[in-house]
């Protein structure tokens, strides 16, 4: 069992406020398609190479100590988006909850309507006693849609 959310949802699909009056402008069911947008940004016609974000560490710090049993590493999932490379990305914190070093891995699936349409991993990285390590994984191009993730601790 990992405390924390473990999946990241993409937000509403549509603007809060008022309803426009009048017929529907479209399929509110159809999925965003970033090669349709009418904004003035248009997304790159080539491939673009992955990126590779850095890897944020905390550093040590002492480990409180927990009134109850608690799990060896702490995930946390969000903000699923993807960049200006045109890929999937999810942020991923891992915290240390133990008083010594730990090999720590990391995967997120990608998913569309639950299903698994890419994969990313974190790792195996070794992480401090109480520190705590962030980055974003990358994750499938947004030529494959995706809704959410669902990212788990392979280890320890």
């Amino acid at each position: 069992m990992v405390p924390g959310g473990g999946a990241a949802t993409l937000g509403s699909a549509g603007p809060s406020g008022p309803t426009p009056l009048g017929p529907p402008q479209g399929d509110p069911d159809r999925a965003f398609n970033p090669r349709d947008a009418t904004t003035a940004y248009r997304p790159p016609e080539g491939p673009m190479p992955r990126p590779q974000p850095p890897l944020r560490r905390t550093g040590p710090r002492p480990v409180p100590n927990y009134g109850s049993s608690m799990p060896v590493v702490s995930l946390q999932a969000s903000n699923l988006t993807y960049g200006e490379s045109r890929y999937w990305q999810v942020t991923v914190a891992v915290t240390s909850n133990v008083s010594r070093t730990v090999d720590t891995q990391v995967q997120c699936s990608f998913l569309n309507a639950g299903r698994s349409v890419g994969e990313a991993y974190l790792g195996p990285v070794q992480l401090a006693s109480g520190e705590q390590i962030s980055t974003e994984l990358i994750g499938p191009p947004t030529t494959a849609f995706v809704d959410s993730t669902n990212c788990r601790v392979m280890n320890p």
